[in-house]
Parts: structure tokens; C-alpha cells; sequence
């Protein structure tokens, strides 16, 4: 019994040493976790498309996109550059849920590498601000040339005003 005792002494030792040991060294699993909660959908994939690392951010839009889970990478890339499109700040891809992603994809490591990396950055905020943004100022050109119509109509009244004042002066004048 105290030989079972001291080797349930030593596995709780050892287990502790290992859980102190993965809490101060960087893992695979704590890389995992970091690049899950990123925000911003990240996908490496090699160029055949099979994808070697992907955050659950960047599987739940492949999810909402396509309806299915992000397999192979190239062809996820085809379907969202199809269905996006193009404006003068870059390339934006819209779910029907309303989100908005701009999107890059990248050759990363050296030269010999097989890796790239898919990136897509949530700009719905930025997005909806800009479409108001864009109403507002049809709505002030719109307002800029109403007034310079008025005002082009208070000068030809005045004109015509003075015009009239003055025939009325030389009538009296004369007459």
C-alpha cells in the first residue's frame, strides 16, 4: 500500500510539473487558441487547396457563404470571389446576413513554400458608415443645387426689379 501510495504521489507530481509547463511554454494548442479568437477569418492552405490551419472565424463565414465547412480552400476563395465585388477601396464580399468582408489572399513563407494564407477582415461597420455617408452627401449635392437655383432666381428677380424701377424713374422723369 505504500508503494501505491507513492506512486499516486509521484503521477500527481508529474502531472502538475506537465500542467505548469504548458501554462509558461507557447503550444500548439495555445497558438490554436490564439489565431480561434482572432477577429479577423484566417485560412493557411497549401496550393492544391487543402487547408492546413483555419480559425472557427473564418469557418463560420465559409459556413454562412456556402453552407458547407471549409474543405478545400482554393475553391471556397472562387465562390466568394465570384460573389463579391469590386469598389474603389478593394474588394468586398457581402453574406446575407448583412456582413461585410474585404478579403486577401497571399503566397506566405520563402519562395520554396506551398503555403498561402486566405484573410477576411469583418468591415460591416465601416461598410454601413460609408453607405450613409454616400446618402448624405447625394442628399447635400442635391440641397447645393436647389440652392444655387434660388439663388440664380433671387438674382434674376432683383435684376428684372431694378430693371422695372428704372423704366419707372424714366417714365416719370419724362413724362
Amino acid at each position: 500500500i505504500t508503494a501505491l501510495v507513492m506512486i499516486t504521489i509521484l503521477e500527481l507530481k508529474v502531472f502538475e510539473d506537465n500542467r505548469k509547463w504548458v501554462g509558461e511554454h507557447i503550444t500548439a494548442t495555445s497558438i490554436k487558441e490564439a489565431i480561434d479568437n482572432l477577429p479577423v477569418g484566417i485560412c493557411c492552405y497549401e496550393y492544391n487547396g487543402q487547408v492546413v490551419l483555419k480559425n472557427y472565424r473564418m469557418e463560420r463565414i465559409c459556413r454562412a457563404y456556402t453552407g458547407e465547412p471549409l474543405l478545400n480552400a482554393v475553391t471556397f476563395l472562387n465562390e466568394i470571389t465570384k460573389g463579391s465585388k469590386q469598389t474603389e477601396k478593394g474588394t468586398i464580399l457581402q453574406l446575407e446576413n448583412g456582413e461585410v468582408f474585404t478579403f486577401s489572399d497571399r503566397a506566405i513563407g520563402d519562395k520554396e513554400s506551398n503555403l498561402r494564407m486566405l484573410s477576411l477582415v469583418d468591415i460591416t461597420e465601416q461598410y454601413k458608415n460609408t453607405k450613409t455617408l454616400e446618402e448624405k452627401q447625394q442628399l447635400v449635392a442635391k440641397l447645393n443645387d436647389e440652392l444655387v437655383l434660388y439663388g440664380k432666381r433671387i438674382v434674376d428677380s432683383i435684376t428684372a426689379r431694378e430693371i422695372l424701377d428704372a423704366k419707372v424713374k424714366i417714365h416719370d422723369e419724362l413724362g
